[in-house]
Order: structure tokens, then sequence, then C-alpha cells
């Protein structure tokens, strides 16, 4: 089968989705995921432990704000 332009887009989309979802994967089971959580289940405790709830929300949604614009075309 040739290689076309479409087969070669085709395989790029898949690549950078699967990198993309392994980085994400990555981010919600590391340490700074873990903050996420507990902010999301309970803001009150997390910032009683001592995490900087302004700071974690604010690189999430940076963070969220780089992959919509990789998203975009």
């Amino acid at each position: 089968m040739p290689a076309n332009g479409k087969l070669l887009t085709y395989y790029l989309v898949v690549v950078v989705a699967a990198v993309t979802f392994l980085a994400l994967l990555r981010v919600v089971n590391s340490p700074f995921g873990r903050v996420l959580q507990a902010i999301r289940e309970n803001p009150f405790r997390a910032e009683a432990l001592g995490y900087r709830i302004v700071f974690h929300r604010t690189l999430a949604t940076s963070i969220s704000a780089l992959g919509a614009t990789l998203a975009a075309p």
C-alpha cells in the first residue's frame, strides 16, 4: 500500500493522541494529580493540609489551556 498524505496524517494523529493520552495519564497519577483530586473532593481539607489551592488550580488551568491550544487547528 503506497503511503500518501491521508495515511501519513492518520498515523500522525494517532501517535499524537496516544502521546497526549499517556502524558495526561502521567499527570493524573503524579503527586500533582493527587493534589488536584484532593482539591476536587474537599478544598478546605486540602488547604488545611498545606496545599496552595490557587497555585494548583492555576497550573491545572494552564495545562488544560495548553491542551486546547494544541487541539485547535
